[in-house]
């Protein structure tokens, strides 16, 4: 396989980076499935997250100036 020299140089420094390294066959493989997936759905009219999903965290008070434990159950447990 023929690369062109911008990405085989991408290429070399990703693996470089990697403990163990994949061989070629098989970032390939994976490189194809996932581009394939996404053709797929993008069929569907599907587009991927561009970016995560923000949560901000709510501070809510219930009707006696508490906070919401409703919203924040975990983090108010482990106060506790």
């Amino acid at each position: 396989m023929t690369l062109p020299d911008d990405l085989e140089q991408e290429l070399n420094a990703y693996l470089a980076s990697k403990d163990a390294p994949p061989n070629l066959t098989t970032l390939t493989q994976a490189a194809l499935r996932d581009y394939l997936q996404t053709k797929r759905l993008s069929e569907r009219a599907y587009r991927p997250a561009q970016k995560p999903f923000g949560v901000r965290s709510l501070v809510e008070k219930d009707k006696d100036g508490e906070p919401d434990v409703s919203l924040q159950h975990d983090a108010y447990l482990a106060d506790r």
